[in-house]
C-alpha cells in the first residue's frame, strides 16, 4: 500500500476508515500506519469530523432481540471463562493470621494497662514577650535602583524624629553633590518634601524636622537624587534619581 506516494489514495483510506468500510486487516494496519504518520491521522480526524454530523440525521434503530442474546450469551461465557479472583479478606488464610494479630494486639493492649504509669512531666512556662515589648508603630521605606546594584532600608518610629537608614552597595562614582531623600505624594498637586540628606556612612540617621508622622504620613513612596550641595532643598529634586521605593506603615 503505497498511499504515501499517492495522497488520493490515503484520502480514500482516511474516508473509508472514519465511514467503517475498512474493516479487517487493512483497517488495523491503517490504525497503525496513523500512530506514525502525522499528516494520515489528520486526515483521517478530518473526516470524520466531516461525517459526524450525519449521524444526526439517522433515525434510531432498535436492534433485535437475537443481538440482546448473543451479547449476554457472550458476557457470561467470559464470566465462566475467566471467574474473577477471589478476594483477600474471603480467604481463609488472612482470617487466621488475622487472628493471630489480634492475640498480639490483645496481649500488648492488658501489658500495657498492667503496667505503672510513668509520672507526667512538669509544665515547662515560657515567657512570651507582651506588646508593650514589641516594636511600635513605624515607618519601612525599601529602596533600590534600577540594576539592583544599590539597596536601602530606612526605619522610624511613628512618633519619633530620627530616621535610620542603612545602605548596601555603592553609588555610581565621579559625581560631585550629595545624596537627598525625597518623599512623593499620591495626591495630584502635592509638590516632594525633603526628608534630608543621607549620611557619608553605609549607616546612620537623619534628623526629621518634626515627627514622623507629620512628615511621612501623606507620602507612601520614597526617591533618592543627586543633588548640588547649594541647591535648597524646598525646591524639589533636580539631579538624577538614584534610587526609588515603597514608605509602609507598620500598623
Amino acid at each position: 500500500m503505497r498511499y504515501r506516494d499517492n495522497p488520493e489514495l490515503a484520502d480514500a483510506l482516511a474516508a473509508q476508515y472514519a465511514l467503517g468500510t475498512l474493516r479487517g486487516r487493512a483497517r488495523r494496519r491503517l490504525a497503525r500506519l496513523a500512530r506514525d504518520d502525522a499528516a494520515l491521522a489528520r486526515s483521517i480526524r478530518e473526516w470524520e469530523a466531516r461525517l459526524a454530523p450525519l449521524s444526526l440525521a439517522l433515525p434510531e434503530i432498535e436492534p433485535p432481540e437475537r443481538v440482546w442474546r448473543e451479547i449476554e450469551h457472550r458476557v457470561a461465557t467470559s464470566a465462566r471463562a475467566n471467574p474473577p479472583a477471589p478476594r483477600f479478606w474471603e480467604s481463609l488464610a488472612f482470617w487466621r493470621g488475622w487472628g493471630l494479630v489480634a492475640t498480639g494486639l490483645a496481649a500488648g493492649l492488658v501489658g500495657a494497662l498492667l503496667l505503672p504509669r510513668p509520672e507526667p512531666p512538669a509544665p515547662v512556662s515560657v515567657s512570651i514577650p507582651g506588646p508593650s515589648h514589641w516594636p511600635g508603630p513605624a515607618y519601612v521605606a525599601l529602596l533600590g535602583d534600577a540594576d539592583r546594584k544599590v539597596r536601602m532600608v530606612a526605619h522610624v518610629p511613628r512618633d519619633s524624629r530620627a530616621l535610620w537608614v542603612k545602605i548596601e552597595g555603592a553609588w555610581p562614582p565621579g559625581r560631585p553633590g550629595v545624596y537627598v531623600m525625597w518623599a512623593l505624594s499620591d495626591q495630584p498637586g502635592q509638590p516632594p518634601r525633603a526628608v534630608g540628606t543621607l549620611p557619608a556612612a553605609r549607616e546612620g540617621v537623619i534628623q526629621l524636622a518634626a515627627a514622623a508622622e507629620e512628615v511621612l504620613a501623606d507620602f507612601p513612596r520614597m526617591v533618592v537624587s543627586l543633588e548640588p550641595e547649594t541647591r535648597s532643598a524646598t525646591q524639589g529634586p533636580t539631579g538624577p534619581v538614584l534610587a526609588t521605593g515603597e514608605c509602609m506603615k507598620t500598623w
